[in-house]
């Protein structure tokens, strides 16, 4: 998947124990999530998107996002998007925490 505002937004606010949870995963670390997500979408054909990031708090973050593509399955279905959900919480550590979509 091409390296999208999202994808950098993680890049930059998440911690190596943050927790991400979708539909088909619940895993801890954004390595684990990323291969979460090359194993299910083909990168080629599918990307992330920054809907919005916005300040909600003295110490949070939150970011919407939008998640399409190609599944790698033989019938090659397309996934129009899935929604996301960010939060950054710094009160206690300066990056994210939980990611839930």
């Amino acid at each position: 998947m091409p390296l999208s505002a999202a994808e950098h937004c993680l890049n930059t606010c998440c911690t190596a124990v943050c927790r991400f949870v979708d539909p088909t995963n619940d895993v801890t670390g954004l390595s684990r999530y990323r291969k979460a997500l090359t194993i299910l979408f083909d990168p080629a054909r599918s990307e992330v998107k920054l809907k919005q990031i916005r300040v909600s708090g003295p110490a949070t973050v939150e970011a919407d996002w939008t998640l399409g593509g190609v599944l790698k399955l033989p019938w090659q279905p397309r996934i129009s998007t899935i929604d996301g959900h960010t939060v950054s919480d710094s009160t206690s550590i300066d990056l994210a925490l939980e990611h839930v979509q």
